[in-house]
């Protein structure tokens, strides 16, 4: 049974490759193996198949179907992405519903239950419509999903274990442009998959540095006055600027969605805001809010405050009023005010024109989002803005 499955798989990696050849670089690198696995799965390595489950699929566009979703899954690299997720499953089921769309834009089906993006929307109650999901990326689906589903265990992408050495099969993007022009058979969607491997990653730790460094620690000043006879070493017309330390960072963290649950990002962020406030050698208040302010924390250890984040009830809607009215009492020239959220928050014309004007008030203001950017933000000048990827 095993050796007519393969000579049927083999059959089906051949067609394939002959009739979509911008996967056959893809292709070409992928074993192809029987393993009882629950229905067919992929390490980003090779590609795995039941026995029992493929048996049960009568129709050879099915079959078709069920190769290209693995082969999909390992081109756009949906395997290696997945490492640094908490929720791996939910991050599977986003995926998939990716991939079942490119396969059949591509002219297959596949055996149900296939996840559509018409079943993420139902997931989110129709707060977004399936045209609206399909527009998103991989990553920008994957936080928006976290409010909705956090599954840990993902089903048909497979972690790796073990030796992690060399490069994992990915798609071939010179590959695609040459066959793509010549078959004229590649969706959409797929080249918009593509384009967003092709995106730079932004390394947000980094900016977050940068921007808190800019503030405070930047260029000399300059003047046409005539230099102190006791620094003879500095041009003329060039003073220091004095180093300025921030007195308070107050960070104000969005608990109500998608940013908390993301563990691993959000430790990553609660360990560098510490790190810096400890480098600025500067007071640390961390505000926890939904629709009020649920708690305060002033500490620069990252255990504890991880640890307080964790004891926090939260949950319900994203009023952000509260926590910008508490900043709005406190905050002195010197300070820096850091926003982390999803972006999707409500907020009153008043805490609006607070955010407006909060740049020109301290030393730095920083916003860092997972999904969009309140407009508050977007029109207003001093803000520097930095989106959180996992």
């Amino acid at each position: 049974m095993t050796e007519k499955i393969l000579k049927e798989l083999e059959e089906i990696r051949k067609y394939v490759m002959i009739k979509h050849p911008f996967l056959f670089s893809t292709i070409a690198k992928l074993p192809v193996v029987i393993e009882n696995v629950k229905t067919a799965a992929t390490d980003g390595r090779k590609l795995m198949f039941d026995p029992k489950f493929w048996n049960l699929l009568m129709f050879k566009e099915d079959k078709v179907g069920v190769f290209l979703h693995e082969v999909l899954h390992v081109a756009l690299r949906h395997v290696e992405a997945m490492r640094s997720k908490t929720y791996k499953g939910t991050w599977n089921i986003v995926t998939d519903a990716i991939v079942n769309d490119i396969v059949k834009q591509l002219g297959y089906d596949l055996p149900a239950p296939a996840i559509t993006f018409e079943d993420l929307a139902k997931m989110t109650n129709h707060e977004y419509t399936a045209d609206e999901l399909r527009k998103k990326s991989a990553t920008e689906l994957y936080w928006i999903m976290l409010k909705y589903v956090k599954k840990v265990e993902a089903e048909d992408l497979i972690p790796r274990s073990g030796d992690e050495s060399g490069v994992a099969p990915s798609i071939d993007i010179p590959t695609v442009d040459v066959f793509g022009k010549m078959a004229g058979n590649i969706p959409g969607s797929l080249i918009e998959r593509i384009e967003e491997l092709l995106k730079p990653k932004v390394d947000w730790k980094r900016l977050l540095r940068v921007a808190f460094y800019r503030a405070y620690r930047g260029k000399g000043r300059y003047s046409w006055s005539k230099v102190h006879r006791k620094l003879p070493n500095l041009r003329p017309g060039r003073f220091p600027k004095k180093v300025v330390e921030p007195r308070k960072i107050y960070v104000l963290i969005d608990v109500s969605g998608s940013v908390v649950s993301e563990k691993l990002v959000f430790y990553q962020f609660v360990s560098e805001i510490a790190e810096i406030a400890k480098e600025f050698r500067t007071e640390l208040e961390i505000v926890l809010w939904d629709t009020e302010i649920k708690n305060i924390i002033k500490s620069r250890d990252p255990k504890k405050i991880v640890e307080e984040i964790e004891k926090t009830p939260r949950g319900g809607g994203t009023i952000i009023d509260d926590a910008i009215y508490y900043i709005d009492d406190r905050v002195e020239e010197s300070d820096a005010v850091v926003i982390l959220t999803d972006g999707q928050v409500s907020s009153s014309p008043q805490a609006q024109k607070i955010m407006k004007e909060l740049p020109s008030r301290v030393g730095v203001a920083v916003y860092c989002y997972t999904l969009e950017i309140m407009e508050p933000i977007r029109n207003s000048k001093g803000w520097k803005i930095i989106r959180i990827m996992p």
